[in-house]
């Protein structure tokens, strides 16, 4: 059920990782990918710290990979007035005040911004170096046209274009967005793409600047096509890496306004871990004890290093079962211990600790570690973490 996936979420205005999304992704998937931009990587070693991040490079609890490229929009406005964009791929290939810099030294540069101790800076940048590849997205497509092409192609589909629009205007000002009958369409031209719509930027970007600084972003014609790129993108790493994507809220809401099958699997097993939190963990979500600060994500990855058979059980689910249910025949199964008789079970597990322990203390260390024989001999079972090591973190102890 939980196989692998495309980690992504890092909000494109804020560029804050959502690392207790991260840990929830770790603790219920096998493989769990990160390709990340210069910009995410940076805002995952913040979030995440610079040790516990090699750590889960070492551990093997992530792939990493640093996309080299990233998408954007470049527009020009003519003699006319008249805005035209095109989509476009750019990698950052030096500094103004240094010129031309190597990979690595750009790297070091971005990594340095994150992790302002330069020796812890320095391991950051070997490991990264030597365990995660660096790739470009534009050239990781397969198609002749590239991601950029591609996603041109796609405004081809005018009503792709306007349902696009309509998501991100009800996402980022749902009181204006339903304040109008939207109109928007896109036009080819020799120059670039024209946007013609009935938008009234302005008044938009009242409701937009109360949440979001004008420093930070505003909503306009580049705005919403650069967002329609970078759906695209994702689709395009998702299927390079065989893998769900979890992505930030604004992606998903481009993507299910065209793409929502490449969503199923994803939408489906993220209700299934939602349904498991609410029922087994009493409503709590792993999610919410990070990103409240509850827990760190050092504490996280002690219970991380407890999750194995969990993980491996999760593994063993059906993709048409429903994760409760399959919990529940896992920890209610009866086993071969089950089926003797009381006294039997009893006497073989007094008997066992007594014999392993000094003869003036054996009878009274069988009292207290009886239950933990009990389950030695009936086996693991998944209730065994979540009743365990799992509750005993979400309770803050």
């Amino acid at each position: 059920m939980f196989e692998s996936i495309l980690f992504r979420p890092v909000d494109s205005l804020s560029r804050a990782a959502d690392v207790g999304l991260l840990a929830e992704t770790l603790l219920f998937y096998q493989q769990v990918i990160i390709a990340a931009d210069r910009g995410q990587l940076v805002s995952l070693l913040k979030g995440i710290g610079p040790d516990d991040f090699i750590g889960l490079m070492d551990d093997g609890h992530i792939s990493v990979s640093v996309l080299e490229d990233s998408l954007g929009v470049s527009t020009n406005t003519g003699r006319s007035g008249i805005e035209t964009h095109n989509f476009i791929a750019f990698e950052v290939s030096g500094h103004i005040s240094k010129g031309n810099m190597s990979r690595e030294e750009i790297l070091q540069e971005l990594i340095e911004k994150a992790v302002p101790d330069k020796v812890q800076a320095k391991r950051v940048l070997k490991k990264i170096v030597e365990k995660a590849p660096v790739l470009k997205i534009n050239q990781m497509c397969r198609h002749k046209k590239g991601v950029t092409g591609v996603a041109y192609d796609d405004l081809d589909n005018e009503r792709y274009a306007k349902s696009a629009a309509k998501a991100l205007l009800d996402l980022y000002v749902p009181n204006y967005s339903q304040s109008i009958d939207l109109q928007f369409r896109v036009v080819k031209t020799d120059n670039g793409i024209v946007a013609m719509h009935n938008i009234d930027y302005a008044l938009a970007n009242k409701e937009f600047h109360r949440s979001i600084p004008p420093s930070v972003a505003s909503i306009n014609n580049a705005f919403i096509l650069s967002r329609l790129l970078s759906a695209r993108g994702e689709m395009f790493l998702s299927a390079h890496y065989l893998s769900e994507l979890v992505t930030s809220p604004e992606v998903d809401s481009l993507l299910e306004s065209q793409f929502d099958y490449l969503l199923i699997k994803r939408d489906r097993n993220a209700n299934e871990i939602k349904s498991f939190q609410d029922l087994i963990l009493k409503g709590n979500s792993i999610r919410n004890t990070l990103n409240k600060g509850e827990k760190t994500f050092s504490d996280f990855r002690q219970l991380l290093d407890q999750a194995k058979k969990f993980k491996g059980h999760l593994e063993k689910i059906g993709p048409d079962e429903k994760l409760v249910t399959e919990y529940y025949k896992a920890a209610t199964a009866e086993t071969w211990v089950d089926r003797l008789p009381e006294k039997i079970i009893r006497f073989s597990i007094f008997s066992l600790i007594g014999s392993l322990a000094h003869p003036l203390i054996g009878f009274t260390a069988g009292a207290a570690d009886a239950l933990l024989l009990d389950k030695v001999l009936k086996g693991w079972k998944p209730n065994h973490f979540v009743e365990g090591p799992l509750k005993k973190f979400m309770d803050g102890d």
